[in-house]
């Protein structure tokens, strides 16, 4: 997989007349790609070859798990991300909601490690086998999408959900969640 990022770029001038100077430019990328432009107009130039590195540059999101052993990268842009209530879900996870962020099929690539798949009630959940985090889901029923639990990204608050699903399976008390005391760090532990 490349990954084009601009990490710098090398511009030299060399003169073939006094009224034509000659600007070279070389964006020097992460992968070791050098873009490398040439023009007469010194402007234009390498706002030209920043526009030609960022079309060619692949949109990177990077998530993995817990421990470490499992990491993945996706291609293309998040869709939209969701909140879910349901009970396959919650027992997955452990937790009383999932946040799921959907993605086109084909834009997951496993980096390290490979995740663990369970097939249960037709759909496939991927997860660390070592720390068990739970990493990817997959309903065959929609083959066009995925979803990657947004909380295993590197970045998940920039992914907040758009909404709730499968509230008729939500536990009666996560709609009071909000008004719960909040501490900044561990809360008070009982006697």
């Amino acid at each position: 997989m490349t990954n084009l990022k601009v990490t710098w770029i090398k511009s030299s001038r060399r003169s073939r007349s006094p009224q034509e100077p000659f600007r070279s430019y070389e964006i020097f990328c992460c992968d070791d790609t050098p873009l490398t432009g040439r023009s007469w107009e010194t402007f234009g130039l390498a706002q030209g070859l920043l526009a030609m590195a960022r079309a060619r540059k692949r949109i990177m999101i990077v998530g993995g798990c817990l421990c470490g052993a499992v990491r993945y990268a996706l291609s293309k842009p998040a869709l939209r991300t969701c909140l879910c209530h349901c009970e396959d879900c919650r027992k997955a996870s452990g937790a009383h909601a999932v946040a799921w962020t959907f993605f086109h099929t084909g834009a997951l690539e496993w980096t390290k490690g490979i995740p663990k798949m369970i097939r249960f009630a037709e759909r496939e959940r991927s997860f660390c086998g070592d720390c068990g985090t739970p990493l990817m889901f997959f309903d065959p029923a929609i083959p066009h999408l995925f979803e990657v639990s947004t909380c295993s990204l590197d970045e998940p608050d920039r992914f907040p959900p758009e909404d709730q699903c499968w509230l008729v399976d939500a536990l009666e008390w996560s709609g009071a969640v909000h008004a719960l005391p909040r501490y900044d760090e561990t809360s008070p532990l009982p006697e």
